[in-house]
């Protein structure tokens, strides 16, 4: 009954949206296999004993966002947030992403091993 809330919030987004939110409802399913997605705060929310990430619908973006998300950025600055637990990114569209700097050090490290060698 749960997973048909989340299948109706989805389904009632405009078509780029819609695709983001689904995109991102298969990646969370196929790291976490076990959760469970809900409405809670008028949102779908996965959960696994507790809630850990949720999607937000606005105007021009889809959130995506964690639960303790402050810890899983720990200042890297890859997610937004205006508070002390909860952190986000803002999703535009579900094709092609913006390299982030996560993405850009990674490959700067893979050139210098791959130099030193």
């Amino acid at each position: 009954m749960a997973e048909r809330a989340v299948d109706a919030y989805v389904a009632a987004l405009p078509a780029d949206q819609r695709e983001i939110a689904e995109a991102v409802r298969g990646l969370v399913k196929a790291a976490a296999p076990n959760a469970k997605e809900s409405i809670k705060w008028a949102q779908p929310v996965c959960e696994d004993n507790c809630p850990f990430a949720y999607l937000r619908a606005f105007r021009n973006h889809v959130n995506f966002g964690f639960w303790r998300g402050v810890e899983v950025d720990a200042g890297r600055g890859l997610l937004e947030t205006s508070a002390s637990v909860m952190a986000h990114v803002k999703l535009r569209s579900a094709g092609g992403h913006r390299p982030c700097r996560a993405d850009r050090d990674g490959q700067e490290g893979r050139a210098a091993e791959q130099g030193a060698r």
